[in-house]
């Protein structure tokens, strides 16, 4: 079953990794740390159910000494200097050098820069903790692990780099050691929400709702209006079919933030799963609103109009996935199905046809063409369709063969 390619779900508050702090200055919230995404499962409209997904990409592990379940590099001892000397001045230079260049996206350059500024002086930690960002936002998952495995050999209790090798775990596949870097988080800095949340998250991940949702709860009890945890814990609570629970943090999170796409997207979703398609509507157009072009927000709001029977309205909505994501085998089985439900069986041929040609092995797209050829009464096409599905999905296959045996036995 083919997947709708959803954007990257933009959280209430921005991520803080912006340049090095010490601990005498105040950190920022962090709001999430993954990149969740939404997918579709390819079943009729107005039947699909969809899940929230994490996308963890796999690597391998970091050198270094292992330490609390955290990879952490022998500490060298600092050098102490009561006059400026040239390294430093040279350090100084090769820094500022690289935030210019990180600032602008050149992170090529402002590796390099973080580099030479690191080889300059060893001892102090800023370059090393630039240089595990930018790593990080040029997609080097690996050397950014091991540039804040450095910092920490020199700054073991800085918290904002245990939130980055945090976030890097994850996107190495490493969800074990992501949860343990947010748990020291949590020691040095107790009271920073934000941790609180990006943990709950990699909990839900692993399985552990429970956990997740104690995570949340208290992010939440140290900062009530905190959207990004309401907005957890909606998840959570639709995860484990608390629908009600979740539609009413889901409510408060979109209520803190108007402009915030995903709280109305998977407000509208939990909405639709109640039966109360009226308000899964309203809140899933606010989201497309927001956020035009993200296709799960259309495919959603068209499957909601469809099982109010509303579709004409579908349809509109199936059209502009299609425009939006013309290669998408599921965008164009959802107008095919669509088609079919509103009569036109020519149309919906033609479209269903071009859905299994983008994917042979769509099986809801084969099944529906197979019931389209049977009311036009194609029966050998519809006997293609059946032998097409036998080997994706049998029980779908014995059911369109059930069906045709009864339409031959009619006539």
């Amino acid at each position: 079953m083919s997947a709708f390619g959803a954007g990257e779900i933009r959280f209430a508050q921005a991520d803080p990794c912006g340049s090095w702090q010490d601990d005498r200055a105040p950190l920022p919230s962090p709001p999430a740390a993954m990149s969740p995404r939404v997918r579709s499962t390819g079943r009729l409209p107005g039947a699909r159910a969809r899940r929230l997904r994490v996308l963890l990409w796999a690597g391998s592990a970091c050198a270094g000494v292992w330490a609390g379940g955290l990879a952490v590099a022998a500490p060298v001892p600092p050098t102490p200097s009561s006059q400026p000397s040239v390294a430093a001045h040279t350090y100084e230079s090769w820094l500022e050098t690289g935030r210019h260049a990180a600032e602008v996206g050149r992170y090529p350059d402002a590796i390099r820069a973080f580099q030479a500024a690191a080889r300059a002086d060893p001892h102090r930690p800023e370059a090393e903790f630039e240089l595990g960002m930018s790593c990080e936002r040029s997609g080097r998952m690996e050397e950014a692990c091991q540039a804040y495995t450095r910092v920490l050999a020199l700054r073991p209790d800085s918290a904002e780099t245990y939130y980055g090798l945090a976030r890097v775990q994850e996107k190495l596949g490493r969800p074990r050691l992501a949860i343990e870097a947010y748990r020291h988080c949590l020691r040095l800095k107790p009271d920073e929400v934000g941790y609180y949340f990006a943990l709950g998250l990699v909990l839900d991940q692993v399985g552990d709702s429970a956990a997740a949702e104690q995570a949340y709860r208290e992010a939440l009890r140290r900062q009530p209006e905190y959207a990004n945890a309401h907005f957890g814990l909606g998840l959570t609570y639709e995860k484990t079919n608390r629908l009600g629970p979740a539609a009413a943090e889901l409510e408060h999170a979109a209520h803190l933030h108007p402009d915030w796409p995903e709280a109305f997207f998977f407000l509208g979703r939990v909405r639709d799963r109640l039966g109360q398609h009226a308000a899964a509507i309203a809140a899933l157009e606010t989201a497309h609103r927001l956020k035009p072009d993200w296709p799960d927000a259309l495919a959603v709001l068209g499957d909601s109009h469809a099982q109010a029977g509303e579709h004409e309205a579908a349809k509109a909505c199936f059209q502009a996935l299609v425009a939006l994501e013309p290669d998408s085998a599921q965008a164009r089985f959802a107008l095919g199905a669509n088609a079919m439900v509103r009569g036109d069986l020519a149309q919906a041929r033609e479209i269903l046809e071009q859905a299994v040609k983008l994917d042979p092995k769509h099986g809801q797209a084969h099944f529906v063409l197979g019931q389209v050829c049977l009311r036009l009464q194609d029966l050998p096409a519809a006997r293609q369709e059946i032998s097409a599905l036998r080997p994706l999905a049998p029980d779908l296959a014995r059911e369109l063969a059930s069906d045709l045996s009864a339409f031959e036995h009619k006539r």
